[in-house]
């Protein structure tokens, strides 16, 4: 009903319904309510830069698009805390009624116009991209941090296979030996194992890894510059106590979760960094969920988790508290209704607080057994077919010193 007002008060000042739909898309966008930004306490520094923000969103509009549209400008910051403003222009003009037209070229000027008002307070911009597809951006601000991304992997092992083949038999010899599989066609499609969509790698990487490109600098051993190595263990390091050397006795779930942290190179604590294409293809693409499997690992250690029945047990104790906590929380808010000294209401609210914390603390160790009841089959899937594929490597390289005899 709000809304509907408010729409009217805009049609009101000769605001079209186009626009009105617009607007109202776009600020839902922005995780808000009735049309306004989310609500939540800012400090000083992100107040700053939001205002900064705003600031050159307005600026550019106005170059862009001032002297002919209405333009709408609402700032968003989302959950990776990637600040952005989103335009929405009315595409009638308000000065002779024409219709706007976007073309290249001005998509071109935005990026040109946005990234000199970016420079002139001081702010990052993205550098020329190769020409390819572009990136997303969790994906560069991993590469900005030097941690690992699916596509950062990808690369890396298909510059390692240009670096050691001399022909290019041997580049997808050895890219197959790292679990790879392809498909030709105008791009080569790259799919590692246990992915079920690959990547084109023209269209993700740009001109240097077409097929034509690739055969070059093979034969002309002509390498692109060396990225920067990603290491693991520089990232995350799981400290749990006891002797390292004793998990070797451990079973079950716990032994499980060890031995996995072990081969992805967060175990143990004094272990030499790896980078990340030492891992086993079908590891790698953890590498970008070690946050989540050390938690995971801690919690399994902390209770001395074994087996799926104490897990189970474990997950049914933690949600028996949890339900206590908000019991006691609910029957505080009942009691801080009536009319008491202030100093018992200020106490009652921090007991409040304290209860909402805890509550908190026990959701996430929930889902984290959860997690670990899910995760714990992947990893034995993956641990069977290293295991197989092993097997099998065993089995072909004695079979060809038999023949060989």
């Amino acid at each position: 009903m709000k809304n509907k007002t408010w729409m009217k008060s805009l049609q009101k000042k000769g605001i079209t319904a186009g626009l009105i739909l617009a607007f109202c898309a776009v600020l839902s966008a922005c995780g808000g309510q009735n049309g306004q930004a989310g609500a939540g306490k800012q400090t000083e520094s992100q107040a700053g830069k939001q205002a900064d923000a705003g600031e050159i969103g307005k600026k550019l509009a106005e170059e862009l698009w001032g002297s002919r549209y209405q333009v709408l400008i609402a700032t968003h910051l989302d959950k990776a805390n990637h600040l952005h403003n989103h335009f929405v222009v009315n595409s009638v003009s308000f000065l002779d009624g024409k219709r706007y037209h976007r073309t290249n070229q001005d998509y071109r000027d935005m990026r040109m116009m946005s990234d000199r008002l970016c420079k002139e307070y001081q702010l990052s911009v993205v550098g020329q991209p190769e020409q390819g597809k572009g990136k997303h951006y969790a994906e560069w601000q991993a590469e900005q941090q030097g941690k690992p991304s699916y596509h950062s992997m990808v690369k890396a092992d298909v510059d390692e296979a240009i670096r050691k083949a001399r022909t290019e038999k041997q580049f997808f010899f050895y890219l197959r030996e790292k679990g790879y599989s392809f498909k030709f066609g105008k791009d080569i499609t790259i799919r590692p194992e246990g992915r079920e969509r690959g990547l084109k790698l023209k269209r993700n990487f740009g001109e240097n890894y077409s097929l034509e490109a690739i055969r070059v600098r093979i034969l002309e051993e002509n390498e692109l510059p060396a990225e920067k190595k990603i290491s693991v263990g520089k990232y995350y390091r799981i400290q749990v106590s006891g002797n390292f050397k004793q998990t070797r006795k451990i079973r079950g779930l716990r032994g499980l979760y060890l031995h996995y942290c072990y081969l992805l190179g967060i175990l143990p604590k004094n272990r030499l960094s790896i980078s990340a294409k030492q891992v086993h293809v079908l590891f790698r693409e953890d590498l970008l969920k070690l946050n989540t499997i050390s938690k995971e690992t801690k919690l399994l250690c902390h209770y001395h988790i074994d087996t799926a029945e104490q897990l189970f047990l474990l997950k049914e104790s933690l949600q028996k508290k949890m339900e206590q906590c908000a019991e006691e929380r609910k029957y505080l808010r009942y009691k801080i209704r009536a009319d008491r000294p202030e100093e018992e209401i200020e106490e009652m609210k921090e007991q409040i607080k304290v209860l909402t914390e805890k509550i908190g603390m026990l959701r996430k160790k929930t889902a984290l057994c959860d997690g670990i009841a899910a995760r714990s089959k992947v990893i034995e899937e993956k641990f069977k077919t290293v295991r197989e594929e092993k097997e099998k490597k065993e089995e072909q390289s004695h079979e060809h010193i038999r023949r060989s005899r």
